[in-house]
């Protein structure tokens, strides 16, 4: 397999070249027009006049190509799909991600990603509304569709002083493992994200893992071999929060039926502020690679830094890595990663939070005529604030491997499925496991006494499919997903998915 670097820069090679002959075809397209207006305008117009309009397009046609060398390239990548289960049927967009890349100079670059992640509304009206001898009212809608996400997954300026040294600056993928800094959904065959870097993380933050930061990134040769390093300073995993609502009837035996709205404060990891960052400490995080022949690779990386605010215990948090693909024939290879993590500390930070909440829940109970509020009914409002389950622990780490079977039947040549040469069938098997020590599964706080409850967990996925790739960048693809979490049952589910890269 081609190393990162080498794979980025051919697909960014190949989307800029189609990219600026569209923008110089549009160019050539536009001047011809006014080429065309300006000639006919000789009856009208003085001679002066049109040698200057022929002058301004011919200076604005050259200084576009002198601006921008290498053109911009706009790019995407995207996918769905089609899950089945004991409990679901349903069809995900998964996410579309727009890309955009440029190259000012030879040695200036320019790349950005937008995600768009099961995004389909979202939308905010506000209103102030003062009326004549009235108070004035402040109206706020959100409407949006169930777990939209929109984030910034790329931004960052690149300026070459040679191959072996790159400084980069900006919002960055944090180069941990392989996954994360080749995330896109095009590049793999299964519907879903390995356990280890998505739902049951065993990394500080789920992939995508962005992090602002700056530092250096390049490659060079070692014989004939290849080798390469990316390294930078970054503000940083921080235990941060989210606010959600609940609203919902209460019921229980022992009370009368009434409204509840539950408004609940979830502290948990999340990638670092790309505002003010709540700590002075910053972290580090790195990854270098090995390519001693085309289609084989190894890597080493790792994370450490401080994951508590400022007004919290220092307390670090680092990650070790190791991942590889070899190609072992040209139609068979197999690749993968493992990673372990430790929070330290978490026990003393977990008290501490508890401390400064004081207590988890706050209630108050309206009832109709039996205070001084005008209520109609019943209405309860409960205030909490705590640790989020099942994401933060002691320790936690594991991995995955992706086996790939390459083919395609001679039979099929002469119908539609064969494009081209890069069309092909792909048989893969991915096994997977995550492994959690001391993980936080429930919190208890009343007047800053801290009750923590741990466990262990361990989770094995086993993912066996076929897909189709009309050419590289398009996979459709068919698995089976069977799923063993410990003191649970064997979990099945049917994957249909799609998708693509531009």
């Amino acid at each position: 397999m081609k190393n990162k670097n080498t794979t980025q820069k051919e697909k960014t090679k190949r989307n800029k070249k189609g990219n600026s002959q569209a923008l110089n075809s549009n160019c050539i397209k536009k001047s011809t027009a006014l080429l065309s207006i300006s000639k006919s305008g000789f009856l009208l117009l003085s001679p002066f006049l049109s040698l200057f309009l022929i002058h301004s397009i011919l200076f604005v046609k050259l200084s576009f190509a002198y601006e921008r060398e290498g053109g911009i390239a706009v790019g995407a990548y995207g996918s769905t799909r089609l899950e089945i289960s004991k409990d679901t049927t349903t069809f995900t967009l998964r996410r579309i991600v727009p890309t955009f890349s440029a190259t000012v100079k030879e040695k200036l670059r320019f790349y950005t990603e937008l995600e768009f992640e099961r995004f389909g509304l979202l939308e905010l009206q506000e209103n102030l509304s003062p009326q004549k001898d009235k108070p004035i009212e402040m109206k706020t809608e959100i409407e949006g569709s169930r777990g939209s996400e929109i984030k910034l997954e790329q931004m960052w300026g690149e300026f070459e002083y040679a191959r072996p040294l790159r400084f980069r600056i900006g919002a960055i993928l944090t180069p941990v493992g392989r996954y994360n800094i080749l995330h896109d959904d095009d590049l793999w065959e299964p519907a879903r994200r390995p356990l280890s870097v998505r739902d049951r993380t065993v990394l500080p933050e789920k992939t995508a893992w962005t992090e602002i930061g700056l530092g250096f990134t390049g490659n060079f040769d070692v014989g004939n071999s290849l080798a390469g390093y990316e390294l930078y300073v970054v503000n940083g995993v921080t235990l941060e929060h989210d606010i959600e609502f609940y609203l919902s009837q209460h019921e229980q035996a022992d009370e009368s039926h009434h409204n509840m709205l539950k408004v609940e404060g979830v502290i948990k990891p999340r990638f670092g502020n790309f505002a003010l960052d709540s700590k002075k400490e910053k972290a580090l995080t790195g990854r270098f690679f090995f390519s001693p022949a085309l289609g084989h690779e190894i890597g080493i990386s790792g994370y450490f830094g401080r994951y508590t605010p400022s007004f919290l215990p220092s307390a670090n948090v680092w990650t070790a890595a190791f991942d590889f693909k070899s190609e072992i024939l040209p139609f068979l290879d197999i690749e993968g990663e493992y990673a372990y993590t430790q929070f330290g500390k978490l026990g003393s930070v977990i008290n501490e939070i508890g401390r400064r909440i004081y207590n988890k829940e706050v209630e108050v109970l309206f009832t109709e005529g039996a205070t001084g509020v005008k209520v109609k009914g019943n209405t309860e409002i409960e205030l909490e604030m705590t640790v989020k389950k099942d994401v933060l622990a002691d320790i936690k780490h594991g991995g995955w491997l992706l086996i790939r079977l390459k083919f395609f039947p001679s039979f099929l040549k002469n119908t539609p499925l064969y494009i081209d040469d890069s069309s092909k069938f792909v048989l893969f098997l991915r096994p997977e496991i995550v492994s959690f020590s001391g993980l936080v599964s429930g919190i208890e706080i009343e007047k800053g006494e801290t009750e923590l409850k741990t466990k262990s967990d361990f989770v094995f996925r086993i993912t066996p499919g076929l897909a189709y790739r009309p050419t590289d960048t398009w996979v459709f693809s068919v698995s089976y997903e069977l799923t063993k979490q410990k003191d649970k049952p064997v979990q099945n589910v049917f994957l249909l998915g799609f998708a693509f890269g531009l």
